[in-house]
């Protein structure tokens, strides 16, 4: 330090102030670690906490879906026409079969019931003939269930029966087709049962899972045994306290830890009233964090050490300056010595010198340290010993090359290393030349390039497994079957590893292991009959070496197969087994089969059983796929038989409706017509007999069989619409429109319409068809503007909803669209025969000749101000 420095801070010199300062900085340091550490804590805590709730919630949507599965399963069944009917006529065998087939849906059911609507129990699974008969009005799940008659989940029961252990009972009712109760099912879950499915939930081991019911009971807690007796959650009144400030944590203490302050959130559970709490001991959050305060610590000590050193040291500055001074220069030498060192470390070279012919006339450090051996050992040519003996040749035809062109010297070869290990190595070396030309030495360096090879070897592996994948996605799009997919994934594991050959099988419903494909070599050497081998390979016991992958649900490789523990043997005139690889096949982590591969001449390695689990995936999801591929073929099938059914049934109908039809008209219009003509009779022989009020009785008779006789032509013709052979083509509608107006006209020569018709209007549709919709809504609007002085009628075409629509507007009586949704049906009529005259069947027909064209039908209007019908049809 310079002496000026040295005179301004001679104060701080002094032992006194030197020992002040020291206190000070330790006072401070501590201040602000205790800081740090208590707002690390207030942190951590909030964030563990809010983890907790989102664990919790979490955790409540887990289970209230549970139940809604469980609900849902159990309405499909309830749902079930021939369970409906086992219900009805309390069908004990025949409900006891779909009990069962309950049963096995889900592991969680323990007992399966069905009551009456009054609660008496009189089939159940399991049997129970103790309870066959019994009323059950009185427990909880049938209140509960028949209170709104919709499904319910009651509170923990203790059962007094079985296991006698806590359950959980489920109810659904029965409804038959009128919507009546007609039974219960009850489905009783042993709360044990969540003890499983909650294992499965990755949660903080730190924290405890706590379920309660709405009567605050505890149905599930993973810190105590709560399976033989009912408990009430100990910090109820807490949740209870924290819901009324609308939080969703709460701090209580906790009994089991002596007084310790406990964290517990909690959420409720869909709409059943139970709740999950999720609890943390306060001390775990601070012992969680005793890692971070430990380094914090550390690094307060280590800055109050380097503040303590930083002062002995600026006062020993002074006194030091000069040996600084005087090390600078050898400091200076032994950088630029430790930088180089450092860039031949850091870029992994072995740096050596050699003369004109390749010897070595000087210590190579840098070599020898690699290698292991000192100078007299790899002086001249003893350096040559270090290179495989595989590579000498190549090496030796380089260097000589090099040496007699005097030029760059490159080639690669693997070096001992002084463990014994060989690594890659790319060497490279240059000559130095004299002023002659001659060769005064080679200078060069060895780079270790072992990582680089093996990074492009891995690149190279992971591509073959990529292509072998897309091999067996490709197969699984073009095979029929899933044999011809198991025997491309064969082929393409055995290519892959080299194996002579292999096997792909899966397990049975009976447990037993079938082989599905077996590669073709594995044939060819096998030297015992094919109908022997075919039968060996079904249904076989799980065993030996291979039976392992199975049984250990892992991989296994065994290259010494002879020396294995759990070798059998294998069959006479099996291919002897020399190295074995096996993988296994999971579904959903069920292990649903396996892959094997055999014979690989240098035995298998951590590599090719990686390759052979990633193929082993692809595979089960190719499976899978083809599997779905197969039940959707399968369905489309059923449902074209089923709308091919249904057509068949709908044209049955539609011949009987029509016969029908014909029927009552033919037996109908022959009394009409004896009455109309009676009538008639009677009032042209006997009307001077009548009175004025007989004729009037006579004339109404007369007008409603005429009106009848309408009624029914009219139901004729609207049957035949849905009977008559529709035949698309083009229909000019404008020219169709003109021409029923014309008509109208026509007949009609004392009435003046305006009618205004769009040009150009050519739609697809049945010609036949067509016509009689237009005459209805043509027709319709005449009859209907007849009141008015100047009566106008409109068709064209307009957009609605991005689409084209035909519209027929007219300014006449009008409706009232509140009574829009009866317009359109049969006899349906808005206005008085008297005022309007018809049957009320034209605007029917209109609707169902829309319909089979594949279109759509509408109006909109206003009383006195008129009414527009729109209609849409596919182009």
């Amino acid at each position: 330090m310079p002496e000026k420095d040295t005179a301004t801070y001679s104060w701080f010199m002094e032992r006194r102030y030197f020992s002040l300062v020291i206190v000070l900085t330790l006072v401070i340091l501590s201040t602000v670690t205790f800081f740090i550490c208590y707002r690390h804590l207030t942190t951590r805590t909030e964030r563990i906490l809010k983890e907790d709730r989102s664990d919790a919630n979490l955790l409540s949507l887990i289970l209230d879906q549970r139940f809604k599965r469980v609900v849902a399963v159990m309405e499909s069944y309830s749902h079930r026409p021939l369970l409906l009917k086992a219900v009805r006529d309390k069908d004990v065998e025949k409900a006891t079969v779909h009990l069962i087939s309950l049963a096995k849906s889900d592991p969680g059911i323990d007992i399966l019931i069905i009551t009456d609507k009054q609660g008496t129990l009189w089939t159940a699974y399991p049997e129970r003939p103790e309870v066959i008969g019994q009323n059950f009005a009185y427990r909880d799940w049938y209140k509960n269930v028949s209170k709104e008659w919709k499904p319910s989940i009651s509170d923990v029961v203790l059962r007094v029966v079985r296991e006698k252990d806590l359950a959980v009972q489920i109810s659904i009712p029965f409804f038959d087709e009128k919507e009546e109760v007609i039974g219960i099912l009850t489905n009783t879950q042993r709360t044990v049962s969540l003890n499983d499915f909650f294992k499965q939930i990755p949660v903080d081991p730190s924290t405890s899972i706590s379920i309660s019911d709405r009567k605050g009971q505890t149905v599930y807690c993973s810190r105590h045994h709560v399976e033989k007796e009912i408990k009430y959650y100990p910090f109820q009144s807490g949740m209870n306290k924290a819901m009324a400030a609308n939080i969703n944590t709460f701090a209580a203490d906790d009994p089991d830890l002596k007084g310790s302050k406990r964290y517990v959130s909690f959420a409720p559970v869909g709409n059943i009233g139970w709740t999950v709490f999720v609890g943390r001991d306060k001390r775990s959050i601070l012992l969680s964090a005793s890692a971070y305060y430990i380094q914090v610590t550390a690094i307060t000590f280590l800055l109050f050490l380097s503040v303590v050193l930083f002062l002995a040291y600026s006062r020993k500055q002074v006194t030091t300056q000069q040996i600084r001074e005087q090390l600078q220069a050898e400091k200076i030498i032994r950088a630029g010595y430790e930088r180089h060192k450092t860039y031949i470390d850091m870029t992994m070279q072995l740096a050596w010198t050699t003369n004109d012919k390749g010897e070595i006339v000087e210590d190579n450090p840098s070599w020898s340290q690699y290698t292991g051996r000192g100078y007299e050992e790899i002086k001249g040519f003893g350096w040559i010993e270090d290179i495989h003996p595989d590579d000498l040749n190549h090496v030796d035809k380089i260097w000589k090359k090099a040496v007699t062109e005097k030029s760059l010297y490159e080639t690669e070869y693997r070096l001992r290393r002084y463990d014994g290990v060989y690594r890659d190595y790319l060497a490279r070396g240059v000559p130095l030349l004299d002023e002659d030309g001659s060769v005064r030495e080679w200078v060069g360096a060895c780079i270790d390039i072992t990582d680089r090879n093996q990074a492009e070897k891995q690149v190279q592996r992971q591509s073959k497994v990529l292509a072998a994948i897309n091999r067996v996605f490709y197969e699984t799009m073009i095979a029929e079957s899933e044999e011809a997919v198991a025997k491309t994934c064969l082929k393409v594991a055995q290519e892959l590893t080299g194996s002579k050959f292999g096997f792909i099988g899966e397990i049975t419903p009976a447990g037993f292991f079938t082989t599905t494909a077996l590669s073709d070599p594995g044939w060819e050497t096998c030297r015992m009959p094919e109908t022997k081998a075919n039968v060996l390979i079904k249904d076989m016991v799980i065993l030996g070496i291979w039976g392992q992958v199975i049984l250990k649900e892992q991989s296994l490789i065994v290259n010494d197969p002879v020396s294995c523990p759990d070798r059998v043997g294998i069959p006479e005139g099996h291919p002897p087994l020399t190295s074995f690889l096996g993988v296994p096949l999971k579904d959903q982590g069920k292990v649903i089969g396996m892959i094997a591969i055999a014979n690989r001449e240098s035995g298998f390695t951590a590599e090719h059983q990686y390759d052979m689990e990633t193929i082993s995936i692809a595979f089960v999801e190719a499976i899978r796929r083809k599997k779905a591929e197969k039940e959707i073929i399968k369905l489309n099938a059923e449902l074209e038989q089923r709308v091919m059914d249904r057509t068949a049934q709908l044209n049955d109908a539609n011949k009987e409706l029509v016969a029908f039809s014909y029927s009552v008209s033919h037996d109908l219009r022959a009394p009409l017509r004896s009455i109309d003509g009676f009538s008639q009779a009677l009032l042209e022989k006997y009307g001077d007999n009548l009175n004025e009020k007989g004729k009037t009785y006579l004339e109404r008779v007369r007008k409603a069989t005429q009106h009848m006789g309408r009624l029914i032509d009219d139901m004729l013709k609207l049957s035949r619409i849905t009977q008559a052979e529709f035949k698309r083509r083009d229909v000019n509608l404008s020219n169709m429109i003109r021409k029923i107006t014309k008509t109208h006209q026509m007949d009609n020569p004392d009435r003046s319409v305006d009618v205004t018709v769009q040009d150009g209007v050519i739609i697809q549709g049945d010609p036949y068809l067509m016509q009689i919709a237009m005459e209805n809504l043509i027709g319709n609007a005449w009859k209907f503007t007849g009141k008015e002085a100047h009566p106008k009628i409109e068709f064209g075409t307009t957009v609605m909803d991005g689409e084209i629509a035909c519209f027929i507007r007219d300014n006449g009586a009008g409706f009232d669209m509140a009574y829009g949704d009866k317009l359109f049906g049969a006899f349906q009529r808005l206005h008085t025969t008297s005022d309007f005259p018809g049957t009320g069947i034209g605007l029917a027909t209109v609707q169902r000749i829309m319909h089979r064209h594949e279109g759509r039908v509408w109006a909109e209007g206003e009383v006195g101000k008129g009414a527009t019908f729109y209609f849409t049809l596919p182009a």
